[in-house]
């Protein structure tokens, strides 16, 4: 849907983070830019703290609830995961926008739902996040089986490191249980190697 100066685009902005410890401000703040330079105007911006992984959200079931009433034209978010990280989540919005009559498109991925590629392309991409996800899990499982059978206690998770983080950092030890804490470091930003470690040592993964 391509609006003009006389009948603009009118968007809903949405963001999500997954723990009150991050913030949505930088996605709103590219969002909001991103609606100014194409001439749309913001209806309502919406914001939540919840993982992806929940088809029920707040702010998500109030701007699907406005999309209903077609109270905007588009909605805007800066990454598909940000929407749903489950693959019948994910289509299960899309079939409901569609049948409001509302299109999504999204910043970092030339994703737009209004058109065929868009449609393929949200499919596409949505199962193979959905795809790597359960891929992740199945090593942490393996990697904390491993560590019980081997009579290593499992400790409590920091709460200071996101799922994904937690998740991420299970599955490369239980893959490469001899990786050097300065490799182990080089594949997480802004997290400390004191951090890093001291999440594998409460999970028993290493000594």
């Amino acid at each position: 849907m391509v609006g003009n100066q006389d009948n603009p685009t009118v968007v809903a902005i949405y963001s999500r983070v997954s723990t009150n410890r991050q913030t949505t401000e930088n996605q709103i703040e590219r969002l909001r830019d991103f609606a100014k330079t194409r001439g749309m105007v913001v209806f309502d911006e919406y914001a939540d703290v919840a993982s992806g992984a929940k088809s029920h959200r707040p702010e998500l079931d109030r701007m699907m609830a406005d999309a209903k009433q077609h109270k905007f034209d588009k909605i805007i978010a800066t990454k598909l995961d940000r929407i749903a990280r489950s693959t019948i989540n994910l289509l299960n919005i899309f079939q409901d926008l569609k049948r409001y009559g509302v299109e999504i498109e999204f910043l970092d991925q030339p994703i737009d739902s209004g058109s065929a590629s868009g449609q393929l392309l949200i499919t596409v991409l949505g199962a193979i996040a959905e795809f790597e996800r359960e891929l992740i899990r199945d090593r942490v499982i393996d990697g904390q089986a491993r560590a019980r059978n081997e009579g290593k206690k499992m400790g409590r998770r920091p709460k200071h490191l996101t799922t994904y983080q937690r998740e991420k950092l299970l599955a490369i030890l239980a893959e490469n249980p001899d990786i050097s804490q300065r490799k182990l470091a080089e594949q997480f930003d802004g997290i400390s190697r004191a951090t890093l470690i001291k999440l594998a040592r409460e999970e028993g993964l290493i000594p």
